[in-house]
């Protein structure tokens, strides 16, 4: 009996050891499309992508394949699985988004509302736009409807993991969901808002 029970602790004691040292590797999933049809989706290699431009464009022409991009963002023991849910532009004249919807961020700046917000105010617009539901007119009528659009110079494309991180990190601090849809696009250029009347 005495045998048993040595065996039994020595198992146990290696058990514990083992569990001890291994490092456990937490997965997430941020975007609508990629939790249905993550079969469909296309992991794209950033360090192929020497532009801006170039990466928009292969993440178009995965759309207009019925595909989906995405990144994948390793952090210590986190992995992060990001959606892009871009649009396929072939034959579309025009996809109607209503700009309160929208937040989009483009190089070190973040754009609402006809107005440029530093980067840091990211947590701020976003809480803002996901509980507004309609009630300011320049934010979001349901945070269903909400794009978080992401641009760059070509120059600055090295950026785009930092960004994905840290719109999801922020987002995650705000919202018990992981639906946020991520869009690259080509710089959204907004006119400005027309003067104030001469009296």
């Amino acid at each position: 009996m005495r045998i048993y029970i040595s065996i039994f602790i020595i198992i146990l004691f290696y058990g514990c050891n083992k569990t001890s040292n291994e490092e456990i590797i937490i997965q997430k999933t941020f975007g609508k499309e990629l939790i249905k049809k993550d079969s469909l989706s296309i992991e794209l290699d950033l360090g192929k992508y020497n532009t801006f431009d170039k990466l928009f464009e292969r993440t178009s022409e995965i759309a207009c394949n019925d595909s989906l991009s995405k990144v994948v963002i390793k952090n210590n023991n986190e992995i992060k699985s990001v959606q892009l849910v871009n649009f396929c532009w072939e034959n579309t004249s025009c996809i109607l988004i209503k700009r309160k919807n929208t937040i989009e961020i483009y190089n070190d700046s973040i754009y609402k509302a006809n107005l440029s917000f530093p980067l840091d105010s990211l947590k701020s617009i976003l809480k803002k736009d996901i509980y507004n539901y309609g009630k300011k007119f320049n934010y979001s009528s349901n945070p269903d409807k909400l794009l978080l659009y992401l641009s760059f110079d070509n120059s600055n494309i090295e950026k785009l993991t930092k960004y994905l991180n840290l719109v999801t990190s922020t987002f995650e601090k705000i919202s018990d969901t992981i639906d946020l849809p991520i869009v690259l696009n080509e710089k959204l250029n907004t006119p400005p808002p027309p003067p104030p009347p001469l009296k």
